[in-house]
């Protein structure tokens, strides 16, 4: 979100339609005037962010997105622009019903309005996106899906009122075809959609207006964007030493697989960790971590068993990265489960929990990717996406404990609410990202945070790490090109 949010609850469509409804009843505001704010604030951020712009085509279908779009016509035509008014449909007027309807008659008549025609290339300096709306549930229309096609084939940017037509303002979901914003100023209150799954790619820069609705109108949110949890990070003790800043033991690298628990130690000592061991099946993991950062305690843990007295003296474990699915990791699993530790799970210890091997405790963050939720869950990768965070709440409840849903916009639901991080960019999607993952949140447990927060801020720093060191370039970014970042982030 941007300057013009004042926090960082998100809400469903439903939700917002129902403080929409309040704020008409009981303040009372006229729909039309809420309509018309709408309208103002969509000048005045058009205004801002394109100020050479002079030539406007709106694209308004005949709900009451349309209508905002009808409202921003007629002020940008006043404001002295050159504004063309493109409706969807030949019986545009007829559907109209309310305050799009009001919004209409009030539209001056010197106003130019076209009916859509896809063989139309009349050129302008921005379109603004005001098809559909909110409302939208299911698959787009062919006619809506024509118009949608046509503006995303235009060379003008495109401003969107509210969301880009065809995105799901729940789930985030491309519903057949939606529209690709350079630009959305979204009302009333954030959508929860606009920050996760696909709708990254479609919604561009946020901007949020609650038109002036009071807080006490909003309900209890289901989710909320993570804001910088880092500034809740205790300052360093002058007097601290290693005994004071966490012990953490991670458990991985079955043969073959050593790479992967090396970037999980790594990624904990960078995070601030004050003594990080790694058991390992792997006699050349062994010797890769000790030639690559000898600060970590590298030992050869073939019956690990006997670490039990040792694990039980850490103060949190990661077990997963590179753990493999044989006997040694499922004694492994079974150990660290009976010792109940706060425990980050990711990786092959999820897919053993998946397949009934382990009923894992619930002091634990479980880091799974929509492939490892479709396998704990029994469902599709597909399903997953569709609503991930109705599927981040039913991981929870399965699971216990925090559920982080790596992904775009990766959610973390600990039962009762769900933390979306808004950073992060497509170039961290490569190997060993998320072992790094295991070992930040994991630290942060090992220093006494709780399972959310560690979470919180094991996410939201992985993230910002992520774009800071896309700032070279999101192709060929590797997992330990985000190391130095975290470690200045922690200062």
């Amino acid at each position: 979100m941007n300057e013009s949010a004042t926090d960082s609850s998100l809400y469903t469509g439903a939700q917002c339609k129902a403080i929409d409804r309040l704020a008409i009843e009981s303040m009372p505001i006229p729909g039309y005037q809420l309509m018309c704010r709408a309208a103002r604030s969509a000048q005045h951020w058009i205004t801002r962010l394109y100020p050479k712009a002079s030539t406007f085509n709106v694209v308004c279908g005949a709900g009451n997105n349309g209508g905002d779009g009808l409202a921003l016509a007629k002020l940008l035509f006043e404001s002295g622009h050159t504004v063309t008014v493109t409706l969807a449909s030949t019986a545009f007027e007829d559907g109209l019903t309310g305050e799009a309807l009001q919004a209409w008659n009030d539209l001056p008549d010197a106003v130019p309005k076209i009916i859509f025609d896809s063989a139309d290339n009349g050129e302008s300096d921005l379109i603004v996106d005001a098809l559909l709306g909110i409302g939208l549930n299911g698959e787009v229309r062919p006619e809506s899906a024509a118009i949608i096609q046509w503006m995303n084939q235009q060379p003008s940017p495109v401003f969107a009122l509210d969301i880009p037509s065809g995105l799901s303002a729940d789930t985030g979901s491309v519903l057949g075809s939606a529209v690709v914003a350079d630009a959305t100023l979204t009302f009333i209150a954030p959508k929860q959609g606009m920050f996760i799954n696909q709708a990254r790619g479609f919604v561009g820069r946020v901007m949020v207006d609650k038109l002036g609705v009071p807080a006490e109108l909003f309900p209890e949110p289901r989710s909320a964007l993570i804001s910088n949890p880092l500034s809740q990070l205790a300052l360093l003790n002058r007097s601290a030493h290693k005994g004071t800043q966490g012990a953490l033991v991670v458990i991985g690298g079955d043969v073959g697989f050593g790479g992967a628990p090396i970037l999980s130690s790594e990624a904990a000592l960078r995070t601030g960790a004050g003594r990080v061991t790694l058991l390992t099946n792997s006699e050349s993991a062994v010797t890769a971590m000790l030639s690559r950062t000898p600060e970590v305690m590298a030992r050869l843990a073939n019956d690990i068993t006997a670490f039990e007295s040792m694990i039980q003296s850490m103060d949190a474990v990661a077990i997963g990265p590179g753990l493999g699915q044989g006997d040694w990791a499922i004694a492994c699993l079974e150990t660290i489960n009976s010792l109940v530790k706060p425990t980050v799970v990711d990786a092959d210890a999820l897919n053993l929990i998946a397949q009934g091997r382990v009923v894992f405790h619930g002091n634990a963050v479980f880091t799974p990717h929509p492939g490892e939720v479709a396998r704990l869950l029994g469902c599709s990768v597909a399903e997953v996406q569709s609503d991930p965070v109705g599927t981040a709440f039913s991981l929870q409840r399965k699971l216990g404990g925090v559920t982080v849903l790596k992904g775009a916009g990766s959610i973390i639901c600990d039962g009762h609410k769900a933390f979306i991080c808004n950073l992060g960019n497509p170039g961290m999607a490569t190997a060993g990202m998320g072992d790094l993952l295991s070992g930040i949140i994991a630290t942060f447990l090992a220093q006494g945070y709780s399972l959310v927060d560690s979470a919180q801020m094991g996410v939201w720093l992985h993230a910002k790490a992520g774009d800071m060191a896309s700032a070279d370039g999101e192709r060929g970014l590797i997992a330990t090109d985000l190391l130095p970042h975290i470690r200045s982030l922690l200062g």
